[in-house]
């Protein structure tokens, strides 16, 4: 096994890097580099990747100062806007909650109503409310045995919003 280092590496890297490989380096290198077979690796890694690097950058475009200023500024704003709507989307949610539990307990609550309104004017169309039923299924259900259940949907129908505003809030 032959050496791993040569003492002219850095030498070699040194030019490859400031571009001067191999027209405008010292004649001591390059006679050095053609009888060395690891800086000879080392031109034939390098300078291929030193190139492909090169035309990298030269293909880059950086946008102006006033331009990175402007996309800045518009992020700030955007940011800012979306921070002050989280308490909207949270009121928004919690009055979306109670308008729909407020339905449902005034379709509960007026379904005796809409059965007497039945009975008083019977040239209504037929609602087809079937009062007796619903009335003999609630005084049926023993609330005690459920009340866990109903803690749990209250707490759901208050908790929910509060996780989906925790679950989106972005620091």
């Amino acid at each position: 096994m032959g050496p791993v280092e040569c003492p002219r590496e850095q030498d070699l890297l040194d030019a490859l890097a400031a571009g001067r490989w191999p027209s405008r380096c010292e004649e001591e290198l390059r006679r050095h580099v053609d009888g060395c077979g690891i800086c000879t690796d080392l031109v034939q890694v390098v300078a291929p990747l030193k190139d492909a690097g090169d035309h990298l950058w030269s293909t880059i475009r950086v946008p102006s100062s006033g331009t990175v200023w402007w996309r800045a500024q518009t992020r700030a704003c955007h940011e800012a806007a979306r921070e002050a709507a989280r308490p909207v989307t949270v009121a928004q949610a919690l009055g979306s909650t109670l308008a729909v539990l407020s339905l449902a307990v005034l379709i509960w609550i007026a379904t005796p109503w809409l059965s007497d309104l039945q009975q008083l004017m019977p040239s209504l169309p037929s609602l087809d409310i079937q009062t007796t039923r619903l009335i003999g299924l609630a005084e049926s259900i023993d609330l005690a045995r459920w009340r866990w259940v109903i803690v749990a949907a209250i707490g759901w129908l208050v908790l929910a919003p509060l996780a989906i505003y925790f679950a989106l809030f972005e620091d």
